[in-house]
């Protein structure tokens, strides 16, 4: 069994190689204090006894309690604790000892002063404070600390991304708030700090997410509502602020990873990068983003988001017809995602893109299950809403398809693929005949992404069906001209994912305003 890398503070335990590192450089630590520490460190979410160390570090021996204390002095010193600071090590008296500062596995067991940087993927973490009630109510103490437990919560279902556990971020309840300490103590990135205030019958909840490095805010959410039901405007203002910070959150880390040197890039910092250049959605940017990701498994090749990164490259360059997607695109598609869910089970991404694989494939009911798994993992994935609610659009069902594409987008207001969105959203109201809202979608495409031909080849099906001929013609003629190939392509044959009904309609309408598609 491989022996995990505990990182807290500046320092780094590395269990395997009996090795503890601050800043990279080897602090000395005798073999006693060394397993004193381990235990302390595993054992983090509890007070240890001192009859239960004394039994794990010096189990063949008859010690007394003074060994014990000596080894927590020198451990003390160790860690540069200050005289009664207990920064990492609180002694609980008359019970034993506990470690508090927040140690999270590491990855592999690559120290930072290995020459050739980090490899494995270091994750993103977050510490969410206490959210401070500033009313004069009391009762709101308890609606704060809900407020806190329940975006921890909603925050810890995304595995990319570390969250401290609410029982030691509440250990700084009431304390002031020292960004830099607080990061330094938990060995966090972002701290997100709020408060609470309470004005007769409605409440007011305000929520700041902070880089630590930088002391930079990233976003701010507020939210008023009245508290006619505690516990609905309790979700719904949960709701709101992880809709804000997870995407800030996604922000920050694509421009971490690309000012980081390339000899310092880890397989976190390779995806992101690669989730970038994909989000812009061109070939020579999709070369770029493959490239990434695929440095990303060669870094650390049981890294799940590398492969199915790689994955939602092959789908995009296969549906988006790439010069140069290879023609088993679709199947290499699925096996990467597959891949990816072997790997972790437990990522709803993984979940997400296998269902992506599916939906390009056809396979509505696999692309259902799949997303269901995902959302039964992290139920505020806004890529699964949003892959759900495409596959029931092509799947006859368009008015439930409209309501999970719209949750994905309330999740996900700032979705790189957001365009990609509007478009399965302008499809559903097509199919589901609400042609006024159909044209308006179409328009408000060719107004924010004027060089994407969705938006025309759909105004141009609207107009035709609404007997519009020669506006059809028109916005026909403006679609073929962005983009001729994938236009003929998307329309001469019948994509994986289109019901032989479906397409047959779209084929009619595009006949109507003058395309010379088959009969």
């Amino acid at each position: 069994m491989t022996l995990p890398t505990y990182a807290f503070g500046p320092f780094r335990l590395d269990a395997a190689h009996r090795d503890l590192r601050e800043d990279g450089k080897p602090v000395a630590l005798g073999a006693r204090a060394f397993d004193l520490l381990l235990a302390l460190v595993e054992n983090h979410d509890r007070i240890m006894t001192k009859s239960e160390l004394i039994g794990r570090v010096w189990p063949d021996s008859a010690v007394g309690e003074n060994n014990l204390t000596v080894n927590i002095s020198a451990l003390r010193k160790a860690l540069r604790e200050l005289p009664n600071e207990q920064r990492y090590i609180r002694t609980v008296t008359g019970r034993g000892y506990r470690f508090v500062a927040v140690a999270r596995p590491a990855g592999a067991a690559t120290m930072p002063a290995d020459p050739a940087g980090a490899t494995r993927a270091e994750m993103p973490s977050l510490v969410v404070m206490p959210f401070v009630n500033l009313s004069a109510d009391a009762e709101q103490e308890h609606f704060a600390d809900g407020i806190t437990e329940d975006i921890i919560a909603d925050l810890s279902r995304n595995r990319w991304l570390t969250v401290i556990a609410r029982h030691s971020a509440f250990t700084l309840k009431g304390a002031a708030v020292d960004i830099a300490g607080v990061a330094r103590q938990f060995a966090v990135r972002y701290v997100l700090v709020g408060s609470v205030r309470k004005a007769g019958a409605r409440v007011r909840v305000t929520a700041q997410l902070i880089d630590a490095d930088t002391n930079s805010h990233l976003v701010a959410a507020r939210l008023e509502r009245d508290l006619a039901d505690i516990f609905a405007v309790q979700d719904e203002i949960t709701a709101h602020i992880v809709a804000a910070v997870r995407p800030a959150l996604y922000e920050a880390e694509q421009t971490r990873s690309m000012r980081k040197r390339p000899g310092n890039i880890d397989a976190w910092a390779a995806y992101q990068r690669g989730v970038w250049h994909y989000s812009r959605f061109e070939l020579p940017e999709s070369e770029q983003a493959q490239a990434w990701f695929e440095r990303a498994i060669e870094l650390d090749d049981r890294f799940a988001p590398g492969y199915y990164g790689l994955a939602l490259v092959h789908i995009h360059d296969g549906s988006g017809y790439m010069p140069r997607a290879p023609e088993d695109w679709q199947a290499r598609g699925e096996q990467l995602a597959l891949q990816a869910v072997l790997l972790d089970e437990r990522d709803s991404g993984a979940h997400s893109v296998l269902g992506v694989a599916r939906m390009v494939r056809g396979d509505h009911v696999g692309a259902l299950e799949a997303t269901g798994r995902a959302l039964a993992l992290n139920p505020s994935d806004a890529t699964a809403h949003g892959t759900a609610g495409a596959t029931l659009v092509f799947n006859g069902r368009p008015l439930e398809g409209l309501e999970a594409l719209a949750m994905s987008l309330r999740l996900s207001p700032r979705d790189p693929r957001l365009r990609i969105r509007h478009a399965h959203i302008g499809l559903g109201h097509y199919f589901a005949r609400h042609h006024v809202q159909a044209e308006d979608m179409a328009r408000a495409i060719m107004r924010r992404w004027p060089g994407f031909s969705f938006g025309p080849r759909l105004l141009a099906m609207v107009l035709s069906e609404a007997g519009r001929l020669t506006e059809a013609r028109a916005a026909m003629n403006a679609a073929m001209r962005l983009s001729p190939a994938p236009f003929d392509d998307f329309s001469r044959a019948r994509m994986p994912w289109y019901r032989p009904d479906d397409h047959a309609r779209v084929l009619a309408a595009l006949r109507r305003a003058g395309f010379d598609g088959p009969a």
